[in-house]
């Protein structure tokens, strides 16, 4: 154990908060100018420490504050932190914190900042080896100087200081005062005594009158007793009666008042009953109210639905009828396309045929012209040109050009040519997209009729959800309506049990579970009446036996206590509040014989095993008992407390208490109707989550659905826009199609006109190149002639032929044009048209509508029908809920008349028991008057009793009379002579008795005054012995060459003196009664000290011979002697060395260093011995009237003292 830190704030020079870094276990050095606070620092721990502050005044408190600059110190504290690692101090930390908190009003202790006070602290060091007795732990500046300058006596007080007389000095006071007391008490015990026996003696002479007198006194007492006796048997007679009248009344009234609290029970639970109903009314109501609005909107919805099909079937028909035309339509164009395409076939052949006798008559009319046009260009040719040079010349000409123009023709008929191919091929690719284009028409539309059918499920399912939604959130309400009245029932029983307690009481309780919500405390079980469960039939006896204590807070150990009354103060929280820590509880409980008439109610309470304890600190020691006379006895002759099932209370003192007890506020019983409806509220709340997990699955379910009939209204309407589409884009198709086809065989026709073309050049350029080089021929010969004859002859057949074949081909194209015309650009448009309205016609889907419409429609039906069933069981349950709440109230109005009733009776009996009551209090003061007659009366003969029983009370007063007449005689005897002469006799005997003890315990006393001198003078001898021991090796090791030794002196000047630790025996020649109350205590006068520094005999000195510097070091010695006679954990030096030269300087810091090794020592010094022997460092400052201490290396701690030196 060591000092581990020290904190300071406002002490003295210390003003701010201080912090001292941990110091080391060994040895400390402290340094610092004077003035700058070490001795400060020193008085701060010893302020803590020392018996020297035990108790200060405010002026002396006010004068340890700071007192510096600046604002006023009102409070100041230092805090010591002790290491504990060794556990010295008897507790479970390893560091213990002890703080001493002052100011102008206050002055309080701190352990482990638990408030405790200062005895508590003087023990706790003393058990960690702090001895008050030993006053060397801490050595403060000048210490040394007093103890060097000290005289024998000085010393011998220190030596029995450090033996701890003290106590046998307390001791041997004590018993000197009390023996002083039984000497004074003996005194005044013989002086009474005498006084006595002077009284016996006059009492003596009295005793015959006296016994003359006693006779008729006697007599006198005796008949005064039958009187009285008799009169008080009337009395007891007449106060029977009333008090059996009493009982039964007080019986009628408790029947009255039992049967009044049932019946206010009954009518609570009626009422709470009727209020229930209400609640369920009031619910009924709305769901009536909301069924029936439920139920509009359903026949609205129906009422739509109706219309929506009404529209629909219209629109369907409509959509019918005109599909019905439009088909009819498309038959007909059909039919009609059908027929104009067999005339058009019908046709087309003769067309192909006169279109080929055409080419064919023209082809031939052509060459026959061009011959004919070749023979006679010869013919001009042969007349134009006057030689055959000049004639080739121009036919070469005309052939060139011949053959650009066949060129030209060539390159236009393969143009063409290619170009037929080209819208060949697109033709072909056209109606290929239109086929895709119809395909995927066809495709959607199919995918149309499917989402169109899945839509109908899916409306259909949504309906069912929003159905289950609508049934889940209805169960949902209802639970949630009776787990609402189950959470109003427990609100009201918990404010009917907090109404039990006091105001504090609450607020403690509700204090106690705010720290424990705010802080997270563990270990915190709660009331005691929430852990125990009570048997029915004891509930009452619990009740009763528990009262406030059932509030009590269960925790597990005091500490969890302590921590939440902490944070109450903390926080200055509200309210009162007991706790029951079990790891304090050892309750024991009362164990009886078995017995039919009592059992032990801690048996009828159980509770969880850990809460036992507190089970039987609270009911352990109490028997429930049959009734209360068993109660009673049961309760006088075992010493324990009894109760009854009604709770009528005896204690173990005889204490009755009891009376009716109103079932409404027992503790226990609400707390289980707040079980009871808590496990109620459990297992709804359950229900209730469970169908509030069902309605968000319903309501999910409902999300999903019409999410997915929105998915498929807009997959249709896709679908719908996708089919328009592509329906647009096919009609340019169909068109682009039909321009091919009609462009493809005019193509081929001028192929075939250019080809003729290019077959007549050909000729031409045939003709001509043969032409060339023949002779020129002015006039034809014959067969020319003949040739150009028939040629004209041909060409005009030709043209004849020409001429009928185009007229009739005319007729043919005219008729083909017109019917290709009627099919192409109408019958096939309208074909188009027609396919298009049928093929675009939603009658799937208004077919789908109308179907889902009818769903819907049956649907609601259904719905409508079980709202109207589901209303009609409502109305039917209100009905009944009424019916029963009415008989209820007139059930409530029938129990308060009958209360009313009671009451008036009850206030009647009221009135007689108030009378009975005035009577019997009457008769009981007579009673009691005559019982006091009878017991002045005194002690009574032994025939009195039964002397004049059978005499009549005339008889009995007249005796009475003759008997006092006679007494007058003896009116001036002293009447009590006898019982004062036996009282003074007892009352000697008494005190003879009494000085007997008294001399009996002054020998005791006074053995025990011996006893402790003894004890005291050996106390004194082996602290001697010890510390002249450790004085004489200590010196020895600060001085080696030299020795000491410590030398005890006698009272006696006669005696010899003891050296070394010899001691003498004391003397026993006084006489012990002078010893002990004129001698002194001891028998000693002083301790001397003799010193040789040298080792020579002759150099041996006492201590008053010795130098400055020689003195302090033998202090110094006999110091640490007496630190090794009573070690302790650590020792404070104050410049011990101050007075030392280096070499006896270098042996102290040597001891020091030594001893550091075993116990802590904190030193200061202005010397550099020390310094070179310490383990750590510490430098005092001194700024602005503030003090602050800090680590410093040896360095600089060495050079600050060499600066001080200097």
């Amino acid at each position: 154990m060591h000092i581990k830190r020290v904190t300071i704030k406002g002490f003295r020079s210390y003003r701010e908060q201080t912090f001292v870094e941990p110091f080391s276990p060994h040895h400390n050095v402290i340094v610092g100018r004077n003035g700058s606070g070490k001795s400060n620092f020193f008085f701060a721990i010893r302020f803590v420490l020392s018996d020297a502050f035990a108790s200060l005044r405010a002026e002396e408190r006010q004068r340890l504050l700071h007192e510096g600059a600046g604002h006023a110190v009102m409070s100041a504290y230092v805090e010591i932190v002790f290491d504990n690692s060794d556990e010295r101090i008897p507790t479970d930390r390893d560091e213990v914190t002890l703080r001493r908190s002052i100011g102008v009003k206050n002055d309080d202790y701190y352990l482990d900042f638990k408030r405790v006070n200062r005895s508590e602290v003087l023990n706790l060091l003393e058990s960690a080896g702090f001895s008050r007795s030993n006053p060397y732990y801490i050595v403060q500046q000048g210490k040394i100087n007093a103890l060097a300058t000290a005289t024998d006596a000085e010393r011998l007080k220190l030596l029995m200081e450090v033996a701890g007389t003290s106590v046998y000095d307390d001791r041997r006071k004590e018993s000197l005062d009390i023996l002083d007391d039984t000497h004074n008490k003996r005194q005044r015990i013989e002086e009474v005594l005498m006084d006595i026996e002077r009284r016996l003696e006059e009492l003596e002479e009295e005793k015959q009158e006296l016994s003359e007198y006693q006779a008729l006194d006697k007599e006198k007492r005796s008949l005064e007793y039958a009187i009285y006796s008799d009169e008080l048997q009337q009395h007891k007679e007449r106060l029977e009666e009333v008090e059996r009248k009493r009982q039964e009344i007080s019986q009628q009234n408790l029947e009255n008042n039992k049967s009044n609290a049932e019946m206010s029970k009954q009518i609570a639970d009626y009422t709470e009953e009727i209020n229930t109903i209400a609640q369920l009314t009031d619910r009924l109501d709305d769901q009536i109210a909301a069924l029936a609005a439920e139920q509009q909107q359903k026949q609205r919805q129906l009422a739509d639905l109706n219309i929506s099909l009404t529209e629909e079937e219209q629109a369907v028909a409509e959509s019918n009828t005109t599909r019905k035309s439009a088909l009819t339509e498309y038959k007909q164009v059909q039919k009609r396309l059908q027929k104009r395409r067999k005339e058009l076939e019908a046709i087309l052949p003769t067309y192909i045929t006169l279109k080929e006798n055409k080419a064919s008559i023209s082809a031939q009319l052509n060459d026959c012209q061009q011959r004919h046009e070749d023979i006679l260009r010869r013919q001009t040719r042969g007349t134009m040109y006057g030689s055959v040079e000049e004639r080739d010349r121009h036919l070469s000409r005309e052939i060139a050009d011949l053959k650009e123009a066949k060129a030209t023709d060539t390159a236009e008929a393969q143009s063409l040519a290619r170009e037929r191919k080209q819208k060949e091929k697109q033709l072909k690719k056209e109606r290929k997209r239109l086929q895709e284009a119809q395909e995927n028409i066809k495709s959607r539309r199919a995918g149309l009729e499917q989402v169109a059918s899945k839509l109908n499920d899916l409306r259909v399912e949504r309906n069912q959800a929003q159905n289950e939604k609508r049934r889940a959130q209805q169960a949902a309400e209802e639970v949630g309506a009776e787990l609402s009245t189950i959470a109003d029932h427990i609100r009201s029983c918990e404010k009917k049990l907090l109404d039990t307690a006091n105001r504090p009481l609450r607020q403690g309780l509700a204090s106690v579970e705010q720290v424990v919500a705010d802080h997270g405390i563990d270990g915190v079980h709660g009331p005691l009446l929430k852990l125990i469960t009570v048997t029915e039939q004891f509930l009452v006896a619990a009740d009763v036996t528990g009262g406030n204590a059932l509030f009590n807070i269960v925790v597990d150990t005091d500490q969890t206590a302590s921590r939440i009354l902490q944070h109450m103060n903390e926080k200055r929280l509200p309210g009162r509040v007991s706790f029951l820590p079990l790891n304090r509880l050892r309750p024991s409980t009362a164990t009886l014989p078995p017995s039919d008439e009592y059992t032990p109610l801690v048996d009828y309470i159980a509770a969880d095993q850990r809460f036992l304890p507190a089970v039987k600190h609270v009911f352990g020691k109490t028997f429930v008992c049959r009734e209360l006379k068993v109660a009673q006895r049961v309760a006088d002759q075992h010493n324990i407390d009894a109760i009854t099932l009604e709770g009528d209370r005896v204690s173990r003192k005889n204490v009755i208490k009891g009376g009716w007890v109103d079932d409404r506020t027992n503790r226990l019983m609400l707390q289980q109707d707040i079980a009871h409806y808590a496990h109620q509220h459990t297992a709804k709340k359950a229900k209730y989550d469970e169908l509030a997990s069902n309605v968000a699955k319903a309501e999910q379910h409902v999300t999903n659905v019409v999410s997915k009939v929105s998915n498929a209204e807009e997959s249709i309407s896709k679908e719908k826009n996708a089919i328009e589409s592509a329906q647009a884009d096919a009609a340019p198709l169909q068109q682009s199609i039909s321009q091919l086809e009609a462009a493809v065989p005019e193509l081929e026709e001028q192929v075939a006109a250019l080809t003729d073309k290019i077959a007549r050049t050909q000729s031409r350029i045939d003709s001509l190149e043969t032409e060339m080089g023949s002779d020129l021929e002015s006039q034809l010969d014959q067969d020319a002639q003949q040739t150009l004859a028939s040629l004209s002859e041909e060409i005009e057949q030709a043209r004849t032929n020409l001429h009928a074949i185009i007229t009739e081909l005319s007729d043919v194209e005219q008729q083909k044009d017109t019917l290709e015309s009627e099919i192409n650009g109408h019958l096939e448009k309208r074909k188009q048209q027609l396919e298009q309205e049928l093929e675009t016609s939603d009658e799937v889907l208004k077919g789908t509508a109308i179907e889902t419409l009818k769903t819907q429609i049956s649907n609601t039906d259904e719905d409508l029908a079980k709202l109207k069933q589901e209303l009609r069981a409502k109305e039917a349950e209100r009905t009944n809920k009424e019916e029963k709440k009415s008989k209820l109230e007139s059930e409530v109005k029938k129990l308060l008349a009958e209360q009313t009733q009671r009451d008036a009776g009850s206030d009647h009996t009221d009135e007689e028991l108030t009378q009975l009551l005035a009577k019997r209090s009457q008769l009981r003061e007579k009673k009691e008057k005559l019982l006091a007659q009878i017991r002045d009366l005194g002690a009574l003969p032994s025939d009195a009793f039964q002397k004049y029983a059978e005499t009549d009370i005339k008889t009995l007063y007249s005796k009475l009379q003759r008997v006092n007449k006679k007494l007058k005689k003896y009116s001036h005897v002293n009447k009590k002579a006898l019982d004062q002469y036996i009282s003074f006799s007892e009352q000697r005997d008494a005190l003879v008795s009494r000085k007997d003890q008294q001399d009996s315990g002054d020998s005791a006393i006074t053995e025990l005054i011996q006893v402790l001198d003894a004890q005291k003078h050996e106390a004194i001898n082996l602290t001697f012995k010890q510390v002249a021991s450790h004085f004489k090796a200590v010196f020895k090791e600060l001085v080696p060459h030299g020795e000491a030794s410590l030398v005890m002196q006698r009272a006696d000047p006669t005696a010899e003196s003891q050296e070394s630790g010899t001691l003498s025996a004391p003397d026993s020649d006084v006489p012990a009664h002078v010893r002990l109350r004129q001698t002194t205590t001891t028998a000693y006068s002083g301790v001397a000290i003799r010193v040789n520094f040298t080792g020579k005999g002759e150099d041996t000195h006492m201590l008053q011979q010795l130098s400055g510097g020689q003195k302090s070091l033998v202090a110094l010695a006999l110091i640490f002697a007496i630190q090794r006679c009573d070690p302790g954990p650590f020792y404070l030096f104050d410049e011990v060395d101050q007075a030392l030269d280096p070499a006896h300087r270098s042996a102290v810091a040597r001891m020091i260093y030594k001893a550091s090794r075993d116990a802590q020592y904190i030193t200061t010094t202005f010397r550099p011995e020390l310094l070179e022997r310490c383990d750590k460092v510490y430098g005092v400052t001194f700024a602005n009237k503030v003090s602050h201490i800090n680590v410093v290396s040896k360095e600089e701690a060495q050079t600050f003292i060499d600066e001080s030196q200097d």
